[in-house]
């Protein structure tokens, strides 16, 4: 049963992370080259795969408080730019 509650806890975390993957980057090289012609919000973080694991962890708790990207980083203790 737990399980099943983690395959669907990944599910909603890859179809919400195709929305918003575009936010982050733990790339140096392409947050500076975006920051070249700013076109919105991207975030330089330590490792992007522990904010998809992070979204994974928030479903599979139920958490489905609305906060903002550097709440939701901070909460994780995720480092960001």
């Amino acid at each position: 049963m737990g399980n099943r509650n983690y395959e669907d806890a990944v599910k909603k975390a890859r179809s919400l992370w195709t929305e918003i993957k575009g936010f982050f980057t733990d790339s140096k090289e392409e947050f500076n080259e975006f920051y070249k012609e700013p076109n919105g919000d991207i975030y330089l973080v330590s490792d992007v795969n522990k904010v998809f694991k992070a979204l994974v962890s928030d479903y599979e708790a139920g958490f489905e408080n609305e906060e903002d990207i550097v709440g939701f980083l901070d909460r994780h203790k995720i480092k960001w730019l």
